[in-house]
């Protein structure tokens, strides 16, 4: 009787205390970042009495719950471990949640295709058409989400993460959240957004975009801080690296400037924005906005931004042509009015950056690491400096003690800034640059002429469909290089192509094709990538597209 009384009394505070009631973990086992507790819950208890049939029940297949009519003791739930990091707390009902939560804030939910989420689990920035099962948006037309944030599930329904949606791209969506950082859920991103609450429908978006750039630019910061950038030698660097700084389509270089010739002279901060994605012109003024909100974290007192698009990506993209202001809030928002042409510091050398007539951002910082390789090898050695550009390998190697340098290109406004930069650190007397097709230049010296031979071209293989054409192309320059190379001689080659450099070993197996077409033999000596500061995500190596090979010529 006590024991009856005892069982009962346990009934009645089970089912009052509700059917939620945390169930008692029995053995449990993981799977694949998926944990399944097994225990006895209020529901099932009650069932079991009542003779109802429960939901979910761990000891039968799943087209065995339908036929199963009899009481089931035991339950399951299943709780959520995504390989990288899962948030806490996320319990029985983790698909439904997500998908309510998918609709409720975002524009429309992303679904997975089945074996595909690890990839994105494990942090890959792009979803290809090819990845997704189906796609769920709160317009018919999938044109008005352009831009917007999607929810990304699993095919199963759980949560994966959010990113920004491109119907026109074959980057269907770039990620920018994970599930274990959404910024909707963390204070770490903090401060005053800046942006209105004016109710307009993208709101929402806008308050979310802003914290997921801002903790980026916060934590690319706290990177480049660890890798001692800036510093007294080295007053400009990479800040975010798209994919690399999980913004995908965003570029972001930094400028501690100097707007005269006098050391002393008070210095600025110019960052310099280069957008190539649908979404980053789409949320110019948030972009903007998170920038200016964290720029006392630059070191300055205050901060100029210069944007600059890449207009042949923006169009693959699907961004309209509609002018020179084509961004839809260009008005709230707009990049101030910056110095467009002062100095900087690379490894203690001074250089000029040119923003109206210079590429890309202005100054090709990608190669930093390997300019200070070559000033470290260069002293009395003839060196010859191919596709020179500003002349950054040349004042290099004259700096290191070169015996003689030579810098060639076809551009006359980059030879006109060598020079200029030349006669910036004293060098003028030692450095010769020549404009000249680099082909022909090639072609039509002396071989055996030099120690040491830079060579570093533009993207020949803008895609790997251009790969074996592009290869043809590097076999005929290098090989006409490394003719012009002493025995026992250097050559510090570069291709910026990432379809050569991402396909292993076709850039060496090239250099092994030049050798043999040159009549030569080299050794590898070593192979370098872009600068520190150019970070490339361990999920995306697609992001790794320059690639440095020193060899020795004999």
């Amino acid at each position: 009787q006590p024991f009856g009384l005892l069982l009962l009394i346990l009934l009645i505070g089970l089912v009052t205390y509700d059917a939620a009631l945390p169930m008692t973990v029995l053995p449990r086992r993981v799977e694949r970042g998926v944990r399944c507790r097994i225990g006895i819950s209020a529901t099932s208890l009650t069932s079991f009495f009542s003779e109802r049939p429960i939901r979910r029940f761990p000891f039968a297949s799943p087209s065995s719950h339908a036929s199963f009519a009899g009481p089931r003791l035991f339950t399951y739930e299943t709780v959520v471990m995504p390989l990288k990091g899962a948030r806490r707390g996320m319990g029985l009902q983790a698909a439904e949640v997500a998908e309510s939560r998918a609709v409720g804030n975002y524009s429309g939910t992303v679904h997975i295709a089945k074996g595909k989420a690890r990839l994105f689990y494990d942090g890959n920035p792009i979803i290809y058409p090819g990845a997704i099962q189906k796609e769920k948006m709160i317009s018919e037309n999938k044109e008005d989400c352009a831009g917007r944030l999607v929810n990304v599930l699993d095919h199963r329904g759980r949560d994966v993460g959010c990113g920004v949606y491109n119907p026109h791209s074959m980057y269907r969506v770039r990620m920018l959240s994970s599930v274990a950082d959404r910024p909707s859920e963390t204070s770490e991103s903090g401060g005053q957004t800046g942006l209105v609450e004016n109710g307009d429908e993208d709101q929402s978006d806008r308050v979310q975009i802003f914290k997921m750039v801002r903790s980026s630019i916060l934590e690319a910061l706290k990177v480049r801080q660890a890798l001692g950038l800036p510093s007294k030698s080295n007053s400009a660097y990479r800040l975010l690296n798209g994919e690399g700084d999980g913004v995908s389509g965003l570029t972001v270089d930094v400028f501690h400037q100097r707007t005269g010739d006098n050391d002393s002279e008070k210095q600025g901060t110019v960052v310099v924005v280069m957008s190539a994605a649908y979404w980053v012109e789409y949320w110019k003024d948030v972009v903007l906005e998170a920038l200016f909100s964290v720029g006392k974290e630059f070191g300055s007192e205050g901060i100029d931004i210069v944007w600059k698009k890449q207009n042949t990506a923006l169009r693959k993209d699907g961004w309209p042509e509609q002018g020179e202001n084509d961004s839809p809030r260009e008005q709230e928002l707009s990049e101030t009015e910056a110095e467009r042409r002062f100095t900087i510091f690379e490894n203690g050398l001074k250089f000029w950056v040119d923003l109206e007539s210079g590429q890309k951002t202005g100054f090709y910082l990608d190669q930093r690491d390997n300019r200070k390789v070559v000033r470290d090898l260069s002293a009395g050695k003839d060196v010859l400096d191919l596709f020179c550009y500003s002349g950054g390998f040349s004042i290099h190697a004259a700096a290191g003690g070169a015996k003689s340098v030579r810098g060639v290109d076809s551009s006359p406004g980059a030879i006109q800034l060598a020079k200029e930069n030349a006669l910036l650190n004293g060098l003028e007397d030692r450095v010769a640059f020549e404009k000249m097709d680099v082909f022909n230049f090639v072609n039509g010296i002396e071989d055996q002429s030099f120690d040491l031979v830079i060579c570093d071209p533009p993207k020949f293989a803008p895609s790997r469909r251009d790969l074996p054409k592009a290869t043809r192309r590097y076999i005929r320059l290098n090989s006409a290089v490394m003719k012009k190379i002493k025995p026992g001689g250097l050559l510090l080659t570069c291709t910026c192509s990432g379809a050569m450099s991402q396909t292993r070993g076709a850039f060496i197996d090239m250099l092994k094709s030049s050798a043999r077409e040159a009549g030569r033999r080299i050794t590898v000596i070593e192979s370098r990538h872009a600068a520190r500061d150019h970070l490339v995500h361990s999920s995306y190596p697609e992001g790794l597209y320059l690639t440095a090979v020193l060899v020795a010529v004999h």
